[in-house]
């Protein structure tokens, strides 16, 4: 998967709870 920092994931995490809303962004989260 390569290096990702605290930053790209915060913004990962932000445009899945986006698309997605909070409850399945937290379910796909939890499989990384």
């Amino acid at each position: 998967m390569g290096q990702v920092n605290q930053q790209e994931l915060d913004f990962v995490r932000m445009r899945f709870v986006e698309m997605y809303g909070k409850e399945r962004a937290n379910a796909i989260f939890r499989t990384f």
